[in-house]
């Protein structure tokens, strides 16, 4: 357990130095290069931290229970695209979640799935907007349950995520608009969660991610590729079987 604490704050650390890292980066090289370079620092730093945490999981598991639960988070990023401008995202998002916990550790799913259409006419003119997005996350955390008490648990985690998203919209019977985009995600936080009742657990979280976005205008043909990292607040609530 001690090497599990001592590997998942160094990458923390890693992390939060990243910003310094990715600047340096950009002076030296071409933005396609950056890119790579920037996905190959925060794969070390994600696969190293879970891998540590499943073989801690393995070897502690005991009873397992399920849970369901609800996320509302606030995020704050700051983005760079492939032609090397900046520019950032703030915003706030809801999602559901399962999960599985044994003994200490939890390993949950976060799916996304929605459609939207809406029409509009202006005179004789019509226009249809359609929307829809698919997506999947997992997170592993771990609870310090005997640091906390009976209040609280303090807790750490580590997440990957793949999400896409497509836009139409059509004028006259004539698309105007059609995008679609990819965003890979990559994460980690900290917080404590709050023990309401044996089954009820409210969770306080920070995060620090980095997110791979490329769009592309099918109707022009081109692609942009964009890459951020920032931070989030995280409310959780948890429903134990």
């Amino acid at each position: 357990m001690l090497l599990f604490v001592i590997s998942f704050y160094s990458h923390l650390f890693d992390l939060y130095k990243f910003n310094i890292i990715m600047d340096s980066i950009g002076r030296e090289e071409s933005p396609s290069r950056q890119t790579l370079k920037k996905e190959k620092i925060m794969k070390k730093i994600l696969l190293t931290s879970l891998g540590t945490l499943f073989i801690a999981g393995a070897a502690n598991a005991s009873e397992v229970k399920g849970y369901i639960g609800s996320n509302i988070s606030s995020m704050t990023q700051i983005s760079r695209n492939s032609a090397g401008t900046a520019g950032g995202i703030d915003g706030l998002a809801n999602s559901l979640f399962f999960g599985l916990k044994a003994g200490d550790f939890r390993f949950e799913v976060d799916p996304t799935l929605s459609y939207r259409s809406s029409e509009t006419k202006t005179g004789s003119v019509k226009t249809e907007t359609t929307r829809h997005r698919f997506g999947l996350g997992g997170n592993v955390f771990y609870d310090f349950t005997n640091v906390g008490g009976k209040f609280f648990t303090p807790f750490v985690g580590a997440g990957v995520s793949f999400r896409s998203t497509s836009n139409e919209v059509k004028t006259a019977g004539t698309k105007t608009t059609d995008t679609t985009t990819a965003t890979y995600t990559l994460g980690v936080q900290g917080g404590v969660s709050l023990n309401v009742s044996e089954s009820w657990n409210f969770d306080i979280g920070l995060g620090l991610d980095y997110d791979s976005n490329e769009s592309k205008n099918n109707i022009a043909k081109t692609k942009t590729t964009t890459t951020g990292y920032g931070t989030d607040i995280n409310l959780r609530l948890r429903y134990t079987f």
